[in-house]
């Protein structure tokens, strides 16, 4: 049985669900998280592969007001309400349309076992050729609650003792945040490199645009810092090209001074006869 907006009230009330944002203006209206039979969770905080630790976006200092998450990057949210699920009731969810429709993946969504303690965490690529700016307690993740006839053997904080007792509530760790990269597939990076080996090889044209298409076409996405490397290729190019065309040139000039000296020297020698 699903629950309806009530039975996520009372969630609320018992602190089954935690740090939930003020809801007085808007309680049952369109800007509530408490929807008929959903429940809305908020960005908390944002963590930034690649930084150190300690550094603001790493996993001892994250992000607690807002990101530019840019095309192709990834970033690990942290939801700011904390669950405290009753044994009998569970949760999944998806990703709400704000997000989805300007082709902001989120990778990890799912379902929550029943009697599951702690803030939920999602991994997000921005797939779009926008940037997509982060914000604390905009909607990150649309849920829904489920109640089971019964209890089960065991819920999950009785499967999973050390993580509620031991660990506290779960959350990011240096682990997972090294597990990714910060440009999704390193497209950038491959297109960049692609470029640079055509032209020091003096691959044509051509050539070179098609392994940077290939690289692009695998990700998936367009990048709108793209059109800025490709103008500093396209110069580079254009420098390499003049500097054959001046070889090739004056290696044609060299030519016909070469045919010509021989034409006069066989003159000469049929005037000497």
């Amino acid at each position: 049985m699903f629950l309806r907006d009530e039975d996520i009230k009372a969630l609320i009330a018992t602190n089954a669900i935690e740090n939930v944002s003020d809801m007085t203006s808007d309680e049952d209206g369109s800007k509530s998280p408490i929807q008929p039979s959903s429940f809305d969770v908020s960005i908390g905080k944002i963590y930034v592969p690649g930084k150190s630790p300690e550094e603001l976006g790493g996993v001892e200092n994250p992000l607690t007001k807002n990101h530019t998450l840019a095309p192709g990057e990834t970033a690990i949210v942290e939801t700011a309400e904390i669950l405290h699920l009753p044994e009998d009731v569970g949760s999944f969810g998806f990703p709400p349309t704000s997000v989805s429709n300007v082709a902001v993946l989120i990778t990890n969504l799912g379902h929550i076992d029943p009697g599951y303690d702690g803030t939920i965490r999602f991994t997000l690529v921005n797939m779009g050729k926008n940037a997509y700016s982060l914000k604390a307690r905009d909607v990150i993740h649309t849920m829904l609650f489920f109640k089971l006839n019964e209890a089960p053997k065991k819920c999950f904080r009785d499967r999973n003792p050390s993580i509620s007792t031991t660990n506290g509530l779960q959350g990011v760790n240096a682990e997972l945040l090294s597990s990714l990269n910060t440009d999704f597939l390193n497209v950038g990076e491959r297109a960049s490199n692609a470029a640079k080996i055509a032209v020091n090889k003096q691959i044509p044209r051509w050539s070179m645009l098609t392994t940077i298409a290939v690289a692009l076409i695998a990700a998936g996405f367009n990048y709108s810092s793209f059109n800025s490397k490709l103008d500093a290729f396209d110069k580079k190019i254009e420098q390499k090209l003049s500097s054959i065309e001046l070889e090739e040139k004056v290696k044609e000039l060299t030519e016909k001074v070469d045919k010509l000296t021989q034409e006069k020297n066989k003159l000469k020698d049929k005037v000497k006869k």
